[in-house]
């Protein structure tokens, strides 16, 4: 299956090389000759083409992994909310120890994801 990357990471598959099966799915999301693999992958899950309303959002950011388990199905507004809130706790946070020294923390936190549409 031919496959390639666009600017932003996202895994892109050509239609023609898709089998029939997902091509019907694909014809359903997009009139382009590329889908982004991410929404077929959530679009198989839920057994019906995803609407232009529905976003991906990846568990992990790493927008090449598109396994299911990373995957969340979410409106535009939730996925917007919760990338702006994932980028503010990823920022390093200056910190220092007893005797003045800084240093740098990175803050951890883990997301359950529960969307209700």
């Amino acid at each position: 299956m031919k496959a390639g990357f666009n600017s932003g990471g996202y895994r892109r598959l050509n239609f023609a090389a898709l089998p029939p099966n997902q091509q019907k799915i694909v014809r359903m999301m997009t009139k382009g000759s590329y889908v982004y693999e991410h929404r077929l992958v959530a679009a198989e899950a839920i057994g019906r083409p995803l609407t232009k309303h529905q976003f991906v959002h990846h568990k992990d950011g790493v927008r090449s992994n598109n396994i299911l388990s990373n995957l969340v199905i979410m409106s535009r507004g939730q996925h917007a909310c919760l990338t702006r809130l994932e980028r503010w706790l990823r920022k390093p946070v200056t910190c220092f120890t007893e005797d003045g020294t800084p240093y740098q923390a990175h803050m951890t936190v883990e997301f359950v994801y529960e969307v209700s549409q």
